[in-house]
């Protein structure tokens, strides 16, 4: 799929899921970064949309969960 391709997806599928708040959804690009954030991952992850996109989701683990290499990151 072309880039542009790929971004009108990328945004049609968060403007369909934006107001999903009962479901933690998050969008990451091939190195695990951050790249869509919807409503529910707010609530249950407790950062913003500006706070966590363009990070690395290891951001959303735990720090026992990251020492014990439970997650890639």
């Amino acid at each position: 799929m072309s880039a542009p391709r790929a971004e009108l997806s990328r945004r049609i599928l968060e403007r369909t899921l934006r107001g999903v708040s009962t479901h933690a959804l998050v969008l990451l690009d091939p190195d695990g970064v951050i790249v869509g954030w919807l409503l529910g991952s707010e609530r249950f992850f407790g950062y913003t949309a500006d706070e966590a996109v363009g990070q690395n989701v290891s951001i959303i683990f735990t720090p026992e969960d990251l020492q014990k290499g439970r997650v890639g990151g």
